[in-house]
């Protein structure tokens, strides 16, 4: 029975261990750059993210992003990013799934993204990506803000839109 009860005991310590570990967070604070121009840039990956969505503005005053986002179907969303202008930057696309991975905060959700690095990001819209599903041409690769999965889904709904630049 004490085998048992110490069974019980180490299995129960290695499953809040093993949960511990998944749930690190791994988009703190330090790993961005945060810009008073409305850009983040990760230091992991190298890449200038907008803090808002497209459809947001950044408010230099209180830090955060006003508006409500806008939402486009997968081609709208390639039309939204060539139409985009910034007096900062240029060279801004639509992210690629894996890199709106790397900004998806697992520790945390609704929205599942640091909050700090990218404020007011609605939890209920999904990412668009440029990513084609492979296996069908009528879908594309989208990233949740509610818990932060990616899965495809048709190219004909609607989703918000972050952009990134590459710094090279």
């Amino acid at each position: 029975m004490k085998l048992l009860a110490t069974l019980t005991a180490l299995c129960l310590t290695l499953a809040s261990t093993a949960q511990a570990e998944y749930l690190v967070n791994e988009t703190p604070d330090s790993r961005y750059i945060m810009s008073d121009d409305g850009t983040v840039t990760d230091l992991d990956t190298g890449l200038m993210w907008m803090r808002c969505n497209l459809g947001q503005t950044w408010n230099t005053t209180t830090k955060v992003c006003d508006e409500t986002p806008t939402t486009y179907s997968w081609q709208e969303a390639f039309e939204g990013v060539a139409a985009y202008t910034d007096t900062n930057y240029t060279n801004w696309r639509l992210p690629n799934i894996n890199e709106l991975r790397t900004i998806a905060a697992y520790d945390v959700s609704a929205p599942a993204i640091n909050g700090v690095a990218f404020p007011n990001t609605p939890s209920s819209l999904s990412l668009c990506s440029s990513t084609p599903d492979t296996l069908d041409g009528n879908k594309s690769w989208v990233m949740t803000m509610e818990k932060g999965d990616d899965m495809t889904a048709k190219r004909i709904f609607s989703y918000s839109v972050k952009l990134v630049r590459n710094l090279h």
